[in-house]
């Protein structure tokens, strides 16, 4: 097993809201350069050389019920999946 640790920018995407805050201090714990993006920050500049993106952007609130807002996660279970 590899046990090396991998360092590189984290780039976190919702870094205002209550979860991109908890997670912010989790990784101030770890080695690797974050970098907190908010509703106006410059995400090309924050992505581009970023290893890992952590989404969170609207996670808790999206914007409606009948259409959330393009940052936030899909929740609508497929088709199939449907009753």
């Amino acid at each position: 097993m590899d046990t090396t640790w991998r360092t590189g920018h984290i780039a976190v995407t919702g870094a205002t809201g209550r979860v991109g805050q908890a997670l912010l201090a989790r990784l101030a714990t770890l080695p690797d350069e974050v970098r907190p993006l908010g509703r106006e920050a410059d995400l090309a500049a924050g992505f581009a050389d970023a290893q890992v993106v952590a989404h969170l952007g609207g996670a808790l609130r999206p914007r409606s019920v009948e259409r959330p807002s393009t940052t936030a996660f899909d929740a609508t279970p497929p088709t199939s999946l449907r009753p």
